[in-house]
C-alpha cells in the first residue's frame, strides 16, 4: 500500500488514465482460495500444484478462511480508508475455469489430460466454476459499498459490474479443446455482468478469436503485443481490424502493464492506443529544456500519427482540442485554477482513442 501510494505522489494522470489501487498478490489467487500455495517472486507469485494425483481433487476446497481470501480483504479494507479522492480502489485479478485448473493441475499435466484423462478435467472446471461468481459478486459489493466504481487491473472504471475474462492456458491448447472445457465458463461468467472486457494474452490464443467473437458479449477487447518481433504495433492492425464491430466494439493495445487508463464511454469500432500509466514530472518546477524535449517528442508522435492515416492504416482522425500551453506555462499550477476546468471542453471525458493535447493534473 505504502508503495503504491509513493508511486503516485506528484505524478499527472493524462486524458482517460486515473490512479488505481487493486490487491494483487497475483493472477492465481483464485485457484490459492481452494488451498493452492503460492510462491512469491519479485514482480509476481506462481503456484505450486495441487492436484498431483487424481485422488488430490478431493483437497479442492473453496475456503473463505485461507490466508490469501483474508489477505484480499484487508488490503481493500486498507485501501478504502487511505483513498479518500486520491486514487480509486479495484478487486483483484480473477481468473477461474481452465486457468484455475491450470494452477491446480500444473500446465503440462493438464494439456496430457485434455487427452487422457478429459471427464477429470471437467470435473475440476465444474468445481473452479462453482464459487466464482460468488467471489466476484461479494468484491463488486464492497466496491458499491464504498462508493467506488467497478474497476480492476485494466484500470476501466464502470459504474456497473465490469469483468475482464480471459485464458492465458488458451495458448496451449486447440480450438477443439477450447471449446470443450472452457467455451462454457465464459458463458456462464459473460451471462452474469453487464460488461466484459475479453483479454488476450499472448499471440498464441488469436487461433481462438473467432470463437469468441461469436459470443458478441464483449464491449471492448485488449491484449499484450508481446516483446522482440512482436514490438512494432502497427503490425497488429489488421488483426484489430478483424475485430471490429462498428456497432458494438473497440479494442486496445497496451505496450505496457503499467497502463492504467479509462474509457467511461466506451466508443464502438474506436482503437486506441496505449503506452503507460502516467508520466512523471521533470524534477524542476519549470518546464526549462525538458519540456521543450518533450513537445518536440509529441510534435513528431503526432506527426507519425497523421503519415500513418494517410497511408490507409485505420486510425481514426485526431480528435481537435486545446493546444498545449508555452514552454513557460504549467497547465493546473496557475493560482484559482480548478482541477473541473482541466477536463476536455464541455465537461465530457474523452472518448477512447482521442489524440489531443489534454491538460495535466497533480495529485
Amino acid at each position: 500500500m505504502g508503495s503504491f501510494e509513493r508511486s503516485i505522489r506528484g505524478a499527472r494522470y493524462l486524458a482517460e488514465t486515473f490512479p488505481v489501487f487493486w490487491p494483487n498478490l497475483g493472477p492465481g489467487v483464485y485457484a490459492a482460495f481452494h488451498g493452492c500455495e503460492l510462491d512469491f517472486r519479485e514482480i509476481t507469485s506462481w503456484t505450486s500444484p495441487l492436484v498431483r494425483e487424481w485422488p488430490d481433487i478431493a483437497r479442492i476446497r473453496f475456503d473463505p478462511s485461507s490466508p490469501y481470501y483474508r489477505a484480499i480483504d484487508e488490503l481493500m479494507a486498507l485501501a478504502f480508508e487511505r483513498c479518500r479522492g486520491r486514487f480509486m480502489v479495484g478487486y483483484t485479478d480473477l481468473h477461474g475455469g481452465l486457468d484455475c485448473v491450470a494452477d491446480w493441475r500444473g500446465r503440462q499435466h493438464l494439456c496430457l489430460d485434455t487427452i487422457d484423462a478429459p471427464e477429470r478435467v471437467h470435473e475440476m472446471v465444474r468445481l473452479a466454476d462453482e464459487h466464482f461468481l460468488e467471489v466476484f459478486d461479494r468484491y463488486d459489493g464492497m466496491l458499491k459499498a464504498h462508493r467506488q466504481p467497478s474497476v480492476t487491473w485494466t484500470g476501466d472504471p464502470l459504474l456497473r459490474p465490469l469483468h475482464i475474462p480471459s485464458c492465458d492456458f488458451a495458448a496451449l491448447i486447440s480450438p477443439e479443446a477450447f471449446d470443450e472445457f472452457y467455451l462454457p465458463s465464459l458463458v456462464r461468467e459473460t451471462k452474469a455482468m453487464t460488461h466484459n472486457i475479453y483479454h488476450l494474452d499472448g499471440k498464441d490464443t488469436i487461433r481462438h478469436l473467432d470463437r469468441i467473437l461469436e459470443l458478441r458479449r464483449f464491449k471492448r477487447s485488449s491484449g499484450w503485443q508481446g516483446v522482440g518481433d512482436d514490438m512494432p504495433i502497427l503490425q497488429w492492425l489488421p488483426l484489430i481490424k478483424r475485430m471490429q464491430r462498428p456497432e458494438d466494439r473497440s479494442w486496445s493495445i497496451s505496450r505496457s502493464r503499467s497502463s492504467t487508463r479509462s474509457s467511461p464511454a466506451w466508443t464502438p469500432g474506436a482503437l486506441s492506443l496505449h503506452r503507460s500509466r502516467c508520466e512523471r514530472p521533470a524534477p524542476t518546477s519549470s518546464r526549462g529544456s525538458n519540456g521543450g524535449d518533450k513537445e518536440a517528442r509529441r510534435a513528431e508522435v503526432e506527426d507519425r500519427m497523421r503519415g500513418s492515416r494517410g497511408s490507409g492504416s485505420g486510425l481514426r482522425p485526431r480528435r481537435q482540442g486545446p493546444r498545449s500551453r508555452g514552454p513557460e506555462t504549467t497547465p493546473g499550477d496557475e493560482p484559482g485554477t480548478d482541477r473541473a476546468s482541466l477536463r476536455r471542453p464541455g465537461g465530457r471525458a474523452p472518448r477512447s482513442g482521442a489524440w489531443f493535447p489534454v491538460d495535466r493534473v497533480r495529485l
